[in-house]
């Protein structure tokens, strides 16, 4: 069986276990890692929130469209003191710069852990050329939702 098969099967399985559904994400993360090992490697990629979030998404995940960085620092700038670490197939991430939206949703099982950040002091910061990198690393797509705004 190829993974998508996998993946097919264990959702069906989800649907007559009667199981909550942070116990059926837990074993599906478990079940799609043990069909990558091996096969992909994986990475941990940051998204950073506020504290008011943290126990939702624990719960939940996070929804269909959620950004995630590539970067630690990323994350915690652009999102928030709190920051969780989750695990992704690096197939998924190669094909973005600086940062990805996940277009599926990511179960809690994916997540590897949430840290949080309470000092954090610039000491120097060349604004321009930040904003420069920050353009410069965005997609076709990405420049089009930001309105098409040039360099």
């Amino acid at each position: 069986m190829d993974p998508e098969e996998v993946y097919d099967a264990i959702q069906e399985i989800w649907k007559k276990s009667g199981w909550s559904q942070s116990e059926a994400s837990a074993f599906l993360c478990e079940a799609q890692m043990v069909v990558l090992e091996g096969t992909e490697r994986l990475k941990i990629c940051y998204h950073g929130t506020e504290q008011e979030a943290v126990a939702s998404i624990l719960e939940d995940g996070f929804w269909p469209g959620t950004y995630f960085a590539q970067h630690l620092e990323d994350a915690i700038g652009f999102g928030g003191k709190c920051v969780f670490e989750v695990c992704f197939p690096q197939s998924a991430t190669s094909r973005s710069g600086w940062q990805f939206v996940d277009e599926d949703g990511v179960p809690p099982g994916q997540i590897v852990r949430c840290k949080r950040y309470d000092s954090i002091e610039t000491l120097y910061e060349n604004k321009a050329l930040g904003k420069k990198i920050f353009r410069s690393n965005l997609t076709e797509e990405e420049r089009e939702r930001r309105g098409g705004r040039k360099r």
